[in-house]
């Protein structure tokens, strides 16, 4: 449904510890640090992409600063507001940073208050399958790097700051070396004519079960192209008017094409 995600955004609270911020060290404004989840921290900007992997970090904002303020110190953001992202890309985001044709973000509750048709809540639905990655991705970093758990016991910011881009980088090795070596083990290959997929409704715990996994049938290409043919003629046409939001856009793509947010009645 969404084309040309370059990347999804998040905050992330670094903790760090109030040595770091001491009269001594001759930090301006030691308080900006105590963020709202009361602990010390440095609000860390990070973009992720499709394999989870960290493709941005900025670090300029204590942990005080919501991510809207931190987010507008960011050189991508610069970049954004430079015109320097190409017009077909853009990133995901949640409410916290500005809407436009390079971050999509989703409906608030103010704007689904007239959402009669629920167009607004299946575009918020599929959207967050995009936006979940950014997430997840701050999960992978925590499991692999305890360290991050509480506050970095270090007496200097740059310290801490290095401590985290070091985490990055070496969570996007992992990531790299997970997608060069991984491959199909042989006991469980797939037969001709079938792939190899994973089950939408598996649970976290069961992720490593062999029942986890099913066999599909693979489409013939013919077929495929024939079905897209006939969808093309029956389906509602999408909008392309250059007039109206690429957020606005999306959700008219999305009730044309069909897609809603599923419900517990649903398969």
């Amino acid at each position: 449904l969404f084309e040309n995600v370059v990347g999804a955004f998040d905050g992330y609270l670094l903790r760090i510890t109030k040595a770091c911020i001491s009269k001594r060290l001759r930090v301006k404004n030691p308080s900006k640090y105590y963020c709202r989840k009361q602990f010390f921290a440095i609000n860390c900007q990070v973009c992720c992409d499709a394999d989870r992997k960290v493709t941005y970090v900025s670090m300029l904002s204590p942990g005080a600063v919501p991510d809207t303020l931190a987010f507008f110190k960011s050189n991508i953001h610069h970049a954004i507001r430079e015109g320097r992202i190409p017009a077909p890309y853009h990133f995901v985001a949640d409410n916290a940073y500005p809407d436009s044709d390079t971050i999509l973000t989703p409906y608030t509750r103010w704007d689904m208050q007239h959402d009669v048709r629920g167009q607004m809540d299946s575009y918020n639905y599929y959207l967050s399958q995009l936006r979940i990655n950014i997430e997840c991705c701050f999960g992978m970093l925590v499991n692999r790097f305890p360290i991050l758990l509480n506050a970095l016991r270090t007496t200097k910011l740059s310290t801490a700051v290095n401590t985290f881009m070091v985490c990055c980088i070496l969570h996007n090795l992992c990531i790299d070396e997970r997608l060069e070596t991984c491959v199909t083990p042989a006991n469980v290959a797939a037969a001709a004519g079938m792939r190899y997929t994973q089950r939408s409704e598996q649970r976290h715990a069961d992720l490593v079960a062999d029942a986890d996994f099913e066999y599909v049938e693979r489409v013939n290409e013919e077929v495929a192209n024939e079905l897209c043919r006939l969808h093309a003629r029956t389906a509602p046409a999408i909008v392309h008017d250059e007039g109206i939001s690429l957020k606005e856009r999306m959700v008219h793509k999305i009730v044309a094409l069909g897609y809603r947010r599923p419900t517990h009645n649903q398969p």
